[in-house]
């Protein structure tokens, strides 16, 4: 229990303490017993008037709401004072997405949330490659977030609750996408892959047997879909061993409640077997897909149209062809059976027996000669290169040797063993059978799809790869076993990815990208730094190089600071 020392007449008794500038304070002390040991509690009343000798009433302390506010106010004035960061890329990654309407579909689809999400997936593009870990100090060094006037920081605790909101917004996601398709031109490539991941995912990732980067990890498969010029429109994840076609049954559903039945599915030869092909009949969908030359159907119409010398001349792009349009039937295989327990369907020439006659698909059947002359040069030289290497062999099994040494070219010889050497030597037929196919190329679409529209897509999935190529080069795993998190974190990406795919676009229209990546366009734009002193702002560093890339997107340089930007033009929403 406290008692108060006593002074004269009962009074607790003052201390004055001075400070080196003279002013002079009154305390209190009061003893008490704590845990059997004497102690003090020291209680200051105030500063002493100099000239009374009274003391003075104490000022109130502010308050913890007060402190921040007077700390966040020094810290914009400190702004004010002085700034200097890189200012270059991030305006040019905001005209970029001005140019794909990606700030106005995801002021749609998010409202307020929409400048955090776009601000965080140019961070992605200015990171060079990096992770998410990296958005922070991304914001740190450029005026990324003055720009869009953000007051949030981006360290690893509030990221972490963003992209987990995202995720769980899966209706916001899907309204964003659904704009992005309807702004399309129609034509929709469409692509799977799979990418790995240490944890289950809330029970989405599975086991693949055979998977695209054969890892023994679970997997999630990613699809994506993007416009004729390469530029993501969509994204869409799903259990690992879900099918192929069943991915692109709910491509088509989407497409179509979207409101987009123009939509062209264009799809590599993973998607080809014949029940896929069939069943894009039976749905109805515009579509093509690229056939499998080792099938038996297509070996036979490449053969028709060689020996029979069917088809017409078709230049597309410069290039020259043979083409010969013609129709191809299917047919059940008397045993096999698909996954769903269907029986398989064989792709032949029409008149065989057995084939669906109700059934047909279009097929585009082409020669292109300078692809025949790439194919034999280069089986050629690769031969005379294995004929110069085997007699290096000094193995056991020399057979064996040599057929790790030529892999799949091993079926162009016959190889013998002579004790550790091996002997080998061409084979004819072989080689004669295998120049015959040189060159050809076979194209299975729907009915509506002209020569012209049907080359003009196929070039729409080769830039789908890219993408894939992009993302798989940032990063083959998922960073989290929290499916939002995921669908957070894969959604800021594929923003990211669809602002560089637009620049990959615009440079390869230029006749740039060979010589230029992405990247390098961004990393030269940013270049341009942004400086404010006293509330004086002004633009620096304005590089030769700079221009160039700014030029060549037909942007305007940035002649001033810009604060607070709006990521679209308001009137459109």
């Amino acid at each position: 229990m406290a008692r108060p020392r006593s002074g004269e007449n009962g009074e607790l008794k003052i201390q004055y303490q001075r400070d080196k500038n003279g002013n002079v304070y009154a305390y209190t002390n009061t003893s008490y017993m704590e845990n059997g040991e004497k102690r003090n509690k020291r209680t200051y009343l105030g500063r002493v008037d100099p000239e009374t000798g009274g003391i003075l009433p104490r000022v109130p302390g502010r308050s913890k709401e007060e402190k921040e506010a007077k700390k966040a106010e020094s810290a914009i004035k400190e702004l004010d004072r002085l700034h200097y960061a890189d200012y270059g890329g991030v305006h040019f990654l905001d005209q970029v997405q001005r140019r794909v309407g990606v700030g106005e579909c995801l002021a749609r689809a998010f409202g307020t949330s929409s400048r955090k999400i776009l601000a965080c997936s140019i961070a992605l593009c200015l990171a060079d490659g990096g992770s998410f870990c990296d958005i922070g100090d991304v914001a740190e060094t450029t005026w990324l977030t003055e720009y869009y006037g953000l007051k949030t920081s981006f360290d690893s605790g509030t990221l972490s609750k963003l992209t987990k909101s995202i995720g769980m917004s899966m209706d916001n996601i899907d309204e964003y996408y659904r704009y992005r398709v309807a702004g399309s031109m129609g034509v929709i490539a469409w692509d799977t892959t799979t990418k790995g991941t240490n944890t289950e995912m809330d029970g989405f990732a599975d086991w693949v047997v055979g998977n695209k980067d054969g890892e023994d990890i679970r997997q999630v498969k990613v699809g994506v879909a993007t416009d004729m010029r390469g530029v993501p429109l969509m994204e869409r994840h799903f259990p690992g061993t879900l099918s192929d076609m069943d991915t692109v049954r709910y491509m088509i559903e989407d497409l179509r409640r979207f409101g987009r039945e123009d939509a062209v599915l264009v799809m590599d030869r993973g998607f080809a077997s014949g029940v896929n092909i069939k069943d894009l009949v039976d749905l109805g969908a515009s579509f093509v897909v690229p056939a499998v030359d080792t099938w038996a159907g297509i070996k036979n119409a490449i053969t028709e149209m060689r020996n029979n010398r069917l088809g017409r001349d078709e230049v597309f792009e410069g290039h020259a062809y043979r083409v010969w349009e013609t129709e191809l039937a299917f047919e059940e295989h008397p045993v096999r059976r698909v996954v769903d327990g269907r029986k398989a369907q064989s792709i032949v020439l029409p008149g065989s027996d057995g084939e669906d006659e109700d059934t047909r698909v279009k097929a585009f059947v082409v020669y292109d000669s300078k692809k025949y002359s790439d194919e034999n040069q280069s089986m050629m030289v690769l031969m005379d290169d294995l004929m110069k290497r085997v007699t290096e062999i000094d193995a056991k099994d020399p057979v064996k040797a040599f057929r790790k040494m030529a892999g799949k070219s091993f079926s162009l010889f016959d190889v013998a063993a002579d004790g550790r050497r091996a002997v080998v030597r061409p084979r004819v037929k072989t080689v004669s059978g295998r120049r015959n196919k040189m060159g050809y190329f076979v194209m299975l679409c729907s009915d509506d799809m002209t020569w012209e529209s049907m080359m003009a897509a196929y070039d729409a999935r080769r830039l789908t790869e890219q993408e894939f190529d992009e993302d798989k080069g940032t990063d083959r795993r998922f960073r989290t076993g929290n499916r939002q998190t995921m669908e957070g974190r894969m959604f800021i990406r594929h923003i990211s990815t669809t602002l560089k795919c637009e620049i990959r676009a615009t440079m390869r229209e230029a006749g740039l990208d060979r010589r230029m990546p992405a990247q390098s366009a961004i990393n030269r734009a940013n270049a341009i730094s942004g400086i404010c002193s006293d509330g004086v702002c002004s633009i620096r560093n304005v590089t030769k190089n700079a221009r160039t890339i700014y030029e060549l997107f037909g942007f305007e340089l940035p002649t001033t600071i810009e604060r607070g930007v709006m990521i679209c033009d308001v009137e459109k929403l």
